[in-house]
């Protein structure tokens, strides 16, 4: 089992100073901070990896459970200036950062690379199959109070993130006849990222997101030339 624990990045909000009193005390009741605190991230993670069909395939599996504890949060703010011209009033766009949000985190992944005959692999290196789950503990936004009506997120889910992830590719592929330091190759990837919510309320989703990429080419001394394509559904 690993266990690391790390501080994260940690901005500030020095811009609100060259506001007016009025829209700093707004900045202030919405959360904002000068400086913040930095976040803490303690991960908990296990797996294991292996090799199978007499080395062939290789694996590897891990699962994790992580405690994310003083986020920082982006807070941008639409206020009256107290300025206007010809009756019309101007608004100042106030943006800072604050601890607003307590995650927990935690999830099972696994990835592999098969080869079972010499023209022929399989693969899913680039993320493999992931189920990420997160809970929200504390988080507070007037703006998106605001906007939805709710005040309490506890056990929603953090925005931004796809709870079901998975690509697979298949290529083949081998030497040229008669070139002894030349290659051929035709792939296809698959990727897949399940939908995930636009902010911490959880009332909007975005669409899953499938992408299809293709490629075929040779790879040689001084050679490289290939065509690609690409769908996005």
């Amino acid at each position: 089992m690993h266990r690391g624990r790390r501080a994260l990045i940690r901005p500030s909000s020095p811009g609100i100073l060259s506001q007016s009193a009025a829209i700093q005390q707004a900045a202030a009741d919405a959360g904002m901070t000068l400086t913040v605190d930095p976040e803490k991230m303690a991960n908990y993670e296990v797996g294991a990896k292996g090799r199978l069909f007499d080395g062939s395939m290789t694996y590897s599996i891990a699962a994790y459970y992580a405690q994310w504890r003083k986020q920082i949060n982006s807070i941008l703010l639409t206020l009256p200036n107290g300025t206007c011209t010809n009756g019309i009033g101007y608004v100042s766009f106030v943006s800072g950062y604050s601890n607003l949000g307590s995650v927990n985190l935690y999830g099972v992944g696994g990835q592999f690379a098969w080869r079972p005959v010499k023209l022929i692999s399989i693969d899913s290196i680039d993320g493999g199959a992931a189920i990420n789950v997160t809970n929200i503990r504390d988080f507070v936004s007037s703006t998106i109070t605001a906007l939805s009506g709710f005040a309490e997120y506890s056990g929603n889910e953090m925005p931004n993130t796809s709870k079901y992830s998975a690509n697979l590719g298949v290529q083949f592929g081998g030497n040229v006849k008669g070139q002894d330091d030349m290659t051929w190759f035709a792939r296809a990837d698959w990727n897949y990222k399940s939908d995930f919510y636009s902010n911490q309320a959880n009332l909007a989703t975005t669409s899953d997101a499938t992408r299809s990429t293709y490629a075929v080419g040779s790879i040689g001394h001084c050679l490289d030339p290939g065509i690609f394509d690409e769908s996005v559904q």
